[in-house]
């Protein structure tokens, strides 16, 4: 999630004293849930039919077991195969991990997966995106020693324990490099059968494609509510799974796609949106970077202030983009393309609706070797739900620890308004100051706000002043 805070600077003369600090914001109003306890239906005047239960029969319902709900993080991991796995080329798992508890996970025990049972001709690279000596204070990523790996954020002095809220996921993109001088095994026989049989029994599912090399990543199921979701499993097999074959300079080879797709939530009318799609060229033969992308947003989902990002890529539309195009060097497999990022904030008018809106992002490359086309389809969804209750914080901190200035003198003092939830528009910060404050000015390096004389809180005493200070929009933290 975007975060973002509006500072507001604003100096004064003499002595620095208490003064009220109000915060509006204009937003739409939303009906609430009806709340069955405080409804009624009066009885009709005409005729109606009823039916009962026959008398030997007991209408009513069974007693109810009441059960306390448990609290805490649910970890759910989840690894996705890309393509084939070929001798002698780079191969790229994506690992997720996602909260499906009720509680923020890493505050008791740290977000963090293992890979085990990792076959001997393969041998882990690098993980993306980790936590290196350049990160900045608030990224987080991956702080990996052999083969486990922490999710962490970044402090001034060291890492800490990232957060994973309730409803967010985390990925990591892990590449294997496969040794040259083995035969990759194909699947058993019955083994895609009996995982599409399986459909969801995710148990069943792992259980069948531990019979054949696989990798399982195993979630940290320290203080998790649910260890059974801990586990997740993925095959290497030399199958063409999402790619062909093609001719290349040794003759026949292969080559596949795979469409890195990542959506940040929450998403409701009112939050801030971003998405990110990647390209990522599959099996033993290299692809052009001359990559399209098409269908990368559902008509369905209605977004403001969209702004089009990334390296190498343009697209048809900047407002409403539904055709990108990237142009960039060429990839080998195993090699992501430059991330195209969409960012913007949900219409208001989006209906929320328990309905997932679903699109399928396609890609197109070619290969270098004779430029054989290259096609491959990423399906994607999301669900817009109901908006929270948008909440204004403010605060306020006088600068160089200051609390007192002997008169005449001036202290400047910053005001942190942030937005929780949602974006927030039209907002008003009023200020009031006690007599003997005066106001003189908004800081060199505020941007977007702007302030006017208004009436003081009351709280603020005879003869005080006020500002009333506004800005637009403030971006959901």
């Amino acid at each position: 999630m975007m975060t973002t805070s509006r500072h507001l600077s604003r100096k004064m003369v003499v002595v620095f004293a208490a003064f009220a600090v109000t915060a509006t914001s204009v937003m739409p109003a939303q009906a609430a849930p009806v709340d069955p306890s405080t409804t009624s239906t009066s009885e009709s005047t005409s005729e109606s039919t009823s039916t009962s239960a026959p008398a030997d029969e007991d209408a009513r319902l069974p007693d109810a077991t009441l059960v306390d709900p448990k609290l805490g993080a649910d970890l759910k991991a989840s690894v996705e195969r890309t393509g084939p796995v070929v001798a002698g080329y780079a191969y790229m798992g994506v690992v997720n991990i996602e909260n499906v508890g009720n509680e923020a996970a890493g505050t008791k025990s740290p977000v963090s997966f293992t890979l085990k049972s990792l076959p001997s001709f393969a041998t882990v690279a690098n993980v993306s995106p980790v936590i290196g000596a350049e990160a900045v204070a608030g990224s987080k990523g991956w702080d990996c020693k052999a083969l486990q790996c922490v999710w962490v954020e970044k402090t001034a002095t060291s890492v800490k324990n990232a957060l994973l809220k309730v409803g967010e996921s985390v990925h990591a993109d892990v590449q294997f490099d496969i040794a040259a001088d083995v035969v990759i095994p194909f699947a058993p026989e019955g083994y895609f059968e009996a995982i599409s049989a399986a459909k969801n029994d995710a148990a069943a599912i792992n259980a069948m494609m531990k019979t054949a090399a696989h990798l399982t990543v195993l979630v940290n199921s320290q203080n998790d509510l649910d260890s059974t979701n801990n586990e997740a499993i993925m095959d290497f097999l030399a199958d063409a799974f999402n790619a062909t074959s093609v001719k290349s300079a040794t003759g026949t080879g292969l080559a596949g796609g795979y469409v890195d797709a990542k959506l940040v939530g929450p998403f409701f009318p009112g939050a801030p949106f971003r998405m990110e799609l990647r390209y990522l060229p599959t099996g033993s033969e290299t692809q052009s970077g001359q990559i399209t992308l098409s269908n990368v947003l559902t008509s369905e989902l209605d977004l403001t202030d969209v702004k089009v990002g990334g390296s190498g890529w343009s697209c048809d539309n900047a407002a409403a983009p539904t055709l990108c195009t990237h142009t960039g060097d060429d990839l080998k497999p195993g090699t992501y393309s430059d991330a195209l990022t969409i960012d913007g904030a949900i219409s208001l008018t989006q209906e929320a609706d328990s309905r997932s809106l679903r699109w399928e992002v396609a890609a197109k490359s070619a290969t270098t070797f004779d430029a054989t086309p290259v096609e491959a389809v990423r399906s994607v969804s999301l669900g817009v739900n109901l908006a929270p209750k948008l909440d204004l914080v403010a605060s306020l901190g006088v600068r160089d620890g200051k609390s007192s200035v002997s008169p005449p003198g001036q202290l400047t003092v910053d005001a942190v308004v942030t937005s929780v939830n949602a974006i927030a528009k039209d907002v008003r910060v009023v200020f009031s100051m006690r007599e003997g404050l005066t106001f003189k000015s908004l800081g060199a390096n505020t941007i977007g706000w702007s302030c006017k004389s208004t009436t003081a809180e009351k709280s603020a005493g005879i003869g005080a002043t006020a500002q009333e200070c506004s800005i637009p929009k403030i971006e959901a933290d």
